[in-house]
């Protein structure tokens, strides 16, 4: 409803002149970032420095099933290839959903001197039906509770926590040098 002699504004109108207003204030701060050289926002950044990996594996591939122990229920599987060090994983997940074999590229696993298994790896947990809301993998630190691999073939069995509250076994076996 207007009213003789006053101007009405919109809303909008006035939205805008308070916005101006309110980015005018702040030219008067500048802002100055720099980027931290070594901020890397990967949930699966692993520091090895500590970890003395070992090459002695290097060449070697096997093949991989991954476990959830409290089911019993076969995670993934697949290969994995050892070089420099670290494991390469290529394979399925076991779990449906947003679950695709691209997603093992982003594991970062190494194997040490004593052959316990060190890094960072997506781990998806539960089954993803049709109609589900998919999950993201828990990027799961490989935290060794228990088993090593062979001292000259890394043909073993793992246990590691996902996320506390998840135990997973990671196995490897048919292990040949390429």
């Amino acid at each position: 409803m207007a009213v003789a002699g006053v101007a009405m504004l919109s809303p909008i109108a006035a939205l805008a002149d308070d916005t101006d207003d309110f980015l005018a204030a702040f030219k008067h701060y500048p802002i100055n970032i720099k980027p931290d050289p070594n901020f890397d926002a990967s949930p699966y950044t692993f520091d090895f420095s500590k970890a003395q990996l070992t090459n002695r594996y290097d060449g070697y591939s096997c093949y991989f099933s991954l476990t959830r122990l409290d089911f019993g229920d076969e995670l993934a599987r697949g290969k994995v290839a050892f070089a420099n060090g670290r494991l390469a994983f290529a394979g399925d997940w076991t779990r449906g959903g947003i679950a695709k074999p691209e997603t093992f590229a982003d594991a970062n696993v190494g194997v040490t001197e004593k052959g316990l298994l060190v890094g960072k790896m997506p781990v998806f947990t539960e089954f993803i039906n049709m109609g589900d809301v998919p999950q993201d993998a828990i990027p799961a630190e490989v935290k060794i509770k228990k088993g090593t691999l062979g001292a000259d073939v890394p043909n073993g069995k793992v246990v590691f926590r996902v996320n506390d509250w998840i135990d997973a076994s990671l196995e490897l076996y048919v292990c040949q040098k390429q």
